[in-house]
């Protein structure tokens, strides 16, 4: 049977092609981005507002350390128990992502200073033996030298806290750096890897180096962009680096 119809070729053509861009659309294109409210009452059950925890939590003294790191110089904070403990301290040191590296072992009455970010202490009383990492800054003095060279762009990264977390808990940081220091909060920056280095590499590479699994809005698995044989062994001058595209536009 054959159907008339006022519908011009054109038309039809137009019709054919909104077909085919719906179905090459990907679902996150058609997802509009709704800044998150920090704080939502969803979850203001949950945090506390000058803290950002509950104050009636109550510690676990199983669970917690009996030394203590101040100044560089380990103490131990159950001196007066019955358990009697003997603790030693050593610095670990960074090498590169894979790989650390331990200093010698020294007495915590040892009168030097530990100068280094993290402080292992290993305490041991009759067959137990408690160990613990601490952490600290450890500030190197070095002589003030004036450069000609000062940046203009900065990028200040707080790991593992997600951006409205960061607004709870540090409300006047980052109101400082938003309102009088003119900073831009990456609002949309979206967390698509396990860890710091795949998030990394697509904030400043544009690149993904993990699947983004997409199981949740029953969507198949994006393949990552770069393998590690890419990104770890090969050079990637070639490839387009966010900081060297500022620097190009006449930053520095």
């Amino acid at each position: 049977m054959n159907c008339a119809s006022s519908t011009t070729e054109a038309e039809a053509m137009s019709v054919l092609d909104d077909g085919r861009n719906n179905a090459l659309q990907d679902i996150f294109d058609t997802c509009p981005f709704v800044a998150p409210d920090p704080w939502d009452p969803e979850i203001l059950n949950y945090i506390e507002v000058k803290y950002g925890f509950f104050n009636n939590c109550t510690v676990n003294e199983r669970w917690a350390p009996i030394t203590e790191l101040r100044n560089g110089r380990v103490r131990i904070l159950r001196a007066g128990s019955a358990r009697k403990y003997e603790c030693r301290a050593r610095c670990v040191n960074y090498l590169d992502e894979e790989h650390i590296a331990f200093d010698p072992w020294k007495d915590i009455d040892d009168p030097n200073p530990f100068l280094c970010d993290f402080v292992q202490t290993e305490c041991t009383s009759r067959k137990r033996t408690l160990s613990y990492i601490h952490m600290q800054i450890a500030e190197m003095r070095t002589k003030s030298v004036h450069s000609a060279f000062h940046p203009n762009v900065h990028i200040i990264l707080i790991d593992s806290v997600a951006s409205s977390q960061a607004i709870r808990a540090l409300p006047r940081t980052v109101n400082f750096l938003t309102n009088a220091m003119g900073a831009v909060q990456f609002r949309k920056f979206n967390k698509v890897g396990a860890n710091s280095r795949p998030n990394g590499f697509v904030m400043l590479f544009g690149k993904t180096t993990e699947p983004v699994m997409r199981e949740m809005v029953d969507q198949e698995p994006i393949p990552a962009d770069w393998t590690y044989s890419t990104y770890c062994r090969k050079y990637l001058d070639e490839s387009v680096y966010i900081p060297v595209q500022y620097r190009n536009a006449g930053y520095k």
